[in-house]
């Protein structure tokens, strides 16, 4: 990942922090720089845009086993 994304990803995440607090979106999970993932509401697959507005923090595994499976689903 190039500088710059990983910058924008960081200040990304800061921001997500600050709405939402240090927990998984799903588990609870507290976040670590080792485990933290943006996750989209709606997937990028399914349309879904990059905006936080769409986004969550999950844990890695979290993230993982929803995949592109619905919100309401997961």
């Amino acid at each position: 990942m190039s500088k710059i994304k990983t910058q924008a990803r960081r200040h990304k995440i800061g921001r997500l922090r600050e709405r939402d607090g240090n927990d998984c979106h799903y588990c609870g999970e507290l976040l670590t720089k080792q485990n933290v993932t943006l996750d989209h509401i709606r997937p990028s697959s399914k349309q879904g845009n990059h905006g936080d507005e769409n986004l969550v923090l999950a844990c890695a595994d979290c993230n993982n086993i929803r995949g592109d499976m619905p919100y309401e689903d997961f």
